[in-house]
C-alpha cells in the first residue's frame, strides 16, 4: 500500500465519520427546537429527530461506502485489463 491508499480510507473514514455526526445532531437540534419553540411538545420531536438523524446518517453513509465500492471495482477491472495486454 503506498500514500494514495491511506490517504483514500482516512478520506472515505473522516467522510463517514462527518455525515453521521453531522445528520444526528442536525436532526436532534431541529426536533428540539420544535419541541421547545413551535409546538411546545414534550420530547416528542426531539426522539423523532434522534430517528430521522439515525436514518439519515445510515443512508448517506451506504451512499458513500457503495461509491467507493464503485470506484474500486473500476480500479480492479482497469487492472485485469492491463494485466490481460
Amino acid at each position: 500500500m503506498d500514500l494514495n491508499d491511506y490517504l483514500r480510507y482516512f478520506y472515505i473514514f473522516s467522510q463517514l465519520g462527518f455525515v453521521v455526526v453531522v445528520s444526528i445532531v442536525i436532526f436532534i437540534y431541529l426536533g428540539n427546537y420544535i419541541d421547545k419553540n413551535i409546538w411546545h411538545t414534550g420530547g416528542v420531536f426531539t426522539v423523532l429527530g434522534i430517528f430521522l438523524g439515525i436514518f439519515s446518517a445510515g443512508f448517506n453513509s451506504y451512499k458513500i461506502y457503495k461509491k467507493y465500492i464503485d470506484e474500486l471495482e473500476k480500479i480492479d477491472r482497469n487492472d485485469r485489463d492491463r494485466d490481460k495486454k
